[in-house]
């Protein structure tokens, strides 16, 4: 299953990256160049043969370039009309792509040095370039979003949600619909600041809206396997696990996961975390053996890279999700309560995560029978949620819940009605 999907990707990506050479040919602010390195070629330094061309600005904004070349490894460097080195990279672009981004003024000459490292044979590369364009618009819309943010959060601090979320909603609107300044690195800025506060929020309609747009107006203006790039795909394979859409979650995070792969080196904790994402997916489409597969691989390569002690017991935490839908309860619950005997020594008892993990173990207690052991750990995340958060919460919300139906399940109806009660009521008044 994971060979049909990937190979589904593949043709998926190759045809989205001539989309993008496509779209980019046809705009003034952005061009591709090739030539040749000879293994012969003057050396820049340590770095190999190498190359040269020249370039001017003809905007203020954001100089972006970046090399490609099949099967190479290369090394770039941007030095102004006077041999100065202004910038150099090696791979932010992805795999082994350099990519530089210079803010500039119109009418400046640079020049561009590329080499390629350990060539035996003449190496053909591509060199893109783009200029995005920065105007009073374009800063005038980023300050407007950056105090549209700043008072959402204000407003979320003060305990007013509803009136957060309308807020941001209106902002991210406002700023979409400028589509004049789309190609401006301000407005990549504050839309991946918008659709990280959606995200915090859980609001999967709101970020797929966002990172959409953002994928469609960064196409063929970033390397294609840049952070970048590869992020906001992410963020897309999020945001439709969030929202349960099963088929199209399946097939972002499994465009994400090949993404990562080919632009961080193995071993890299994001490509653990892509692989999870690609197996969360899996399981919502209850494909659980394959779930379970990319999991404990997840996890496994967690453990033996770079990862800290708090990605991994997330990771651990979904796995033991995935344990339990497959029935098997008892080795669900000892993950989850491994987990949460961790998170409870290493962090303070309302962090978020470690209230989600007790959540899970709650799950697995009940299944095996131990309502009493669920109950105790269900209640004890409401007593945090009712002195953390006002009593619209959402997440006291969940929480309430979840106690009004254990309490049901022991035969406590006196107590348990009338929370479930108070929560229908409350969720009907927010039209949630």
């Amino acid at each position: 299953m994971l060979a049909h999907f990937q190979a589904a990707v593949r043709s998926t990506t190759a045809a989205a990256l001539l989309a993008c050479a496509a779209f980019a040919a046809q705009d003034a602010r952005s061009s591709t160049r090739s030539a040749t390195i000879a293994p012969d070629a003057a050396t820049l330094g340590e770095h190999g043969p190498s190359t040269s061309f020249e370039l001017t600005s003809a905007y203020f904004g954001t100089l972006s370039v970046w090399a490609e070349a099949d099967h190479a490894d290369l090394y770039m460097r941007l030095e102004d009309e006077h041999g100065a080195l202004l910038a150099e990279d090696d791979d932010t672009g992805g795999g082994t792509t350099p990519w530089i981004r210079h803010t500039t003024p119109a009418g400046v000459r640079f020049t561009l040095r590329v080499s390629v490292k350990n060539a035996n044979a003449p190496t053909a590369l591509r060199l893109e370039v783009r200029e995005l364009e920065e105007t009073d618009a374009t800063r005038r819309a980023y300050e407007n979003a950056s105090s549209g943010l700043e008072e959402t959060r204000v407003s979320q601090a003060s305990g007013d949600h509803v009136g957060a979320r309308e807020r941001l909603t209106a902002v991210a609107d406002a700023l979409l619909a400028d589509a004049a300044i789309r190609g401006s690195v301000s407005f990549h800025k504050a839309l991946m600041q918008i659709g990280r506060q959606f995200a915090e929020w859980s609001d999967g309609a709101a970020c797929l809206k966002v990172a959409l747009v953002r994928r469609d107006a960064m196409r063929g203006w970033y390397p294609p396997l840049s952070e970048a790039w590869v992020e906001v795909h992410h963020e897309i394979c999020n945001a439709y696990l969030q929202l349960e859409a099963r088929a199209d979650a399946l097939v972002a995070c499994a465009e994400s996961l090949e993404l990562f792969e080919g632009s961080f080196p193995k071993g890299n904790v994001n490509i653990s975390i892509a692989r999870l994402a690609y197996g969360q997916a899996l399981s919502r489409a209850q494909q659980l053996e394959e779930a379970r597969d990319q999991m404990e691989r997840a996890v496994a390569d967690a453990r033996a890279g770079t990862s800290d002690a708090l990605h991994i017991l997330y990771m651990e935490d979904e796995l033991a999700s995935v344990l339990y839908a497959l029935g098997l309860h008892e080795d669900s619950r000892r993950l989850h309560q491994h987990c949460v005997d961790q998170l409870e020594s290493q962090f303070p008892a309302d962090d978020r995560f470690l209230m989600s993990a007790r959540n899970n173990l709650a799950a697995s207690l009940s299944e095996l029978g131990d309502k009493r052991g669920a109950l105790a750990m269900h209640q004890r995340n409401l007593a945090i949620a009712e002195r953390s958060w006002d009593h619209d919460h959402p997440e006291r919300l969940n929480y309430a819940l979840n106690v009004g139906v254990c309490k049901l399940a022991l035969g406590d109806a006196a107590e348990a009605l009338p929370l479930l009660e108070d929560v229908r009521a409350t969720l009907a008044r927010l039209d949630l």
